[in-house]
């Protein structure tokens, strides 16, 4: 495409070019693509400068104007048929979608990098939970109760102790039922100290699930027992231990 093509483009686009000089650009367009698409960014730039300019009121002069010079024969019946560009071969589009490309790249990395900051967001969030899991299981102390003198009951239970919060909870379902005045009252036994503490006390035919509430705060707890006391129960044992069971970390 040569300067003077170049230059032919924009007075095709004005309509400046005679006849014969359109008709020879118009075939020069026809064997270049790339003097097509360029006449053809020339006219849709007009069209936008066209359609940018504000509307001005005609004078009224004008209508008549044109009216008399129609009676006259100076306008043609027929209008001149539009000039009508060759069509432009793909490579225009494949020109435009070069440019698109990168964008849409663009906009699919940024979804992938958001699908991925949320993948890792749940992730560390289920690996702080796993973590928190892991430290509350770590804290938990079970104990299997069994009978304080082998062969003397069938009574069995279960006490798991938290360690971190301070507080248990024991389980059983075959201790018999006692007398009115009598509880069944649970003791927490700490490391290297034999002095038991005061954890609470139930009665079964209210229910087999009784708090570990110790009355003071403990530090390692190794052992776990129930004895039968009076009702409201008593600062150390002073009946008979029916269940004892030592505690086992799960960690």
């Amino acid at each position: 495409m040569t300067d003077d093509q170049k230059e032919n483009a924009a007075l095709f686009a004005l309509g400046l070019l005679e006849a014969a000089e359109a008709e020879a650009f118009l075939q020069d367009a026809a064997r270049d693509s790339e003097l097509a698409a360029l006449a053809a960014d020339y006219q849709a730039t007009l069209g936008v400068i066209a359609l940018s300019a504000d509307p001005i009121e005609p004078p009224a002069s004008l209508r008549e104007s044109i009216l008399t010079k129609a009676m006259e024969g100076e306008i043609p019946a027929v209008l001149p048929a539009p000039v009508v560009l060759p069509s432009i071969p793909k490579a225009k589009p494949a020109r435009r979608f070069q440019v698109v490309v990168p964008w849409s790249l663009a906009a699919c990395l940024a979804v992938a990098c958001a699908v991925l900051a949320y993948r890792t967001s749940v992730l560390q969030n289920e690996k702080a939970a796993l973590i928190a899991a892991r430290d509350d299981w770590s804290s938990l102390q079970l104990a299997v109760l069994a009978p304080a003198e082998p062969g003397t009951s069938e009574a069995t239970g279960r006490a798991l102790w938290d360690g971190k919060r301070g507080v248990g909870v024991f389980e059983s379902g075959t201790l018999p039922t006692l007398a009115q005045d009598q509880v069944y009252q649970l003791w927490i036994f700490e490391k290297d100290n034999p002095a038991p503490v005061p954890s609470g006390f139930f009665i079964p035919s209210e229910g087999t699930r009784a708090e570990l509430k110790p009355q003071r705060p403990v530090g390692e707890v190794a052992a776990v027992a129930v004895s039968i006391e009076v009702a409201g129960g008593r600062p150390q044992p002073e009946g008979p231990v029916v269940l004892v069971g030592k505690v086992e970390t799960s960690g």
